[in-house]
Parts: structure tokens; C-alpha cells; sequence
């Protein structure tokens, strides 16, 4: 019957809130809106691309930025690692394709 039903959601939404994510980290360094992001195939870093072109690396065990460069004349739209883990690439609205040595 509905009130049975709404008694097993009234539990489900109970036990749920028992489950709370928490903020563990903040990293900051931008001074404007990141338009995209991707984790290294290690997960040791995060690079981070802005709407004016920035690039950004970002230790993730010392929580720290660790390389920022102006990367593009415009908006960066996709970043991400090459398979050997070492180049990131990134994609720009100034028509460009930008490889990078991440271990230098």
C-alpha cells in the first residue's frame, strides 16, 4: 500500500544520510574559471585548463601547484595524459593542438 512505500522511502532516505561526503582537499591558484580537467594515469596529479588559455599541474600528495603556463591564446576545452603517462595534450579554441613533456 503507499504508506508502506512511503515508509521504505522515508528509511531509505534515513539510512542514506548516515553516507556524507566531505570536502578533503581544496587546491587553489586560479584566478578564473577552469574549463576542463584530467587526472594523470597514476593519480599522483591533476592538470587543469582555463577559459584564457592556463594550464596547470597540481600535485595531488602535497596538494600543491607545481607548474602553471599560458598555454593558449583561448579557452583550453579537453586536456588528458598520453598513454605513456608522461605528455599531456591539450585542445584549444585558438584552433590548436599543444603536446607537453610532463616529466620535464
Amino acid at each position: 500500500d503507499s504508506e508502506d512505500t512511503l515508509n521504505q522511502w522515508v528509511d531509505a532516505l534515513n539510512s542514506a544520510s548516515a553516507y556524507r561526503v566531505q570536502e578533503t582537499v581544496k587546491l587553489k591558484g586560479h584566478e578564473e574559471k577552469i574549463t576542463c580537467s584530467a587526472y594523470s594515469p597514476d593519480g599522483k596529479r591533476l592538470i587543469t585548463g582555463t577559459l584564457s588559455g592556463c594550464l596547470k599541474v597540481w600535485d595531488l600528495k602535497l596538494c600543491k601547484l607545481i607548474l602553471s603556463l599560458e598555454a593558449h591564446r583561448n579557452e583550453i576545452r579537453k586536456l588528458g595524459y598520453c598513454n605513456d603517462g608522461h605528455r599531456v595534450f591539450s585542445i584549444s579554441t585558438d584552433k590548436t593542438i599543444k603536446i607537453w613533456d610532463s616529466a620535464t
